[in-house]
């Protein structure tokens, strides 16, 4: 029994080994089940941070994109705003300032073309001239006729008077003879 018992121990220590063996084995299986699980919830993370790292580089690249035309906007109207600028500095250049304001101010003060005529009135006060001056030439060339033939009246009989008179101072001479 020696040998039986030597195998008893043997085999006590063999069955020892192999429980020791076996929680060790069951503990490293363990370990790797929990490292797997762990590996598992890693991956599911990262695919998870790659999913919303790609969601998050497609939100920033339209972003990016609305940002490229907003300042392709901008530097379209900022373009228009230095046409604007450079054509309202030629206006100003070409508009009158201050001093030369006054001036025309003081111009307008002094013709007062407030008072001036129109075409209308200009036309209307032609006509009334003209017809004033035709009226005043034919008074004169009637006042002229009128005279005219009065003194030529006025010299026919004078001169009639004078030949009655001479022809009366005859006869009286005539008669004193």
């Amino acid at each position: 029994m020696a040998f039986g018992s030597d195998s008893s121990t043997a085999n006590q220590d063999l069955l020892s080994k192999v429980d020791t063996h076996s929680k060790a084995l069951v503990s490293i299986v363990e370990r790797q089940k929990d490292l797997e699980s762990k590996v598992e919830i890693v991956d599911e993370k990262i695919e998870l941070l790659d999913h919303n790292i790609i969601k998050e580089i497609r939100t920033l690249s339209q972003d990016i994109k609305h940002l490229r035309d907003e300042i392709h906007d901008m530097k379209h109207n900022i373009e228009l705003f230095q046409e604007f600028q450079s054509k309202v500095k030629k206006q100003f250049k070409i508009t009158a300032n201050h001093d030369e304001v006054q001036k025309l101010e003081r111009y307008i003060d002094l013709w007062n073309p407030m008072q001036f005529a129109t075409r209308e009135e200009l036309l209307d006060m032609k006509e009334n001239i003209i017809n004033f001056l035709a009226d005043k030439i034919e008074e004169f060339l009637e006042d002229e006729v009128t005279t005219h033939t009065t003194k030529t009246t006025t010299k026919v009989i004078n001169s009639n008077n004078n030949n009655k008179v001479e022809s009366n101072k005859n006869n009286t001479n005539e008669i004193k003879k």
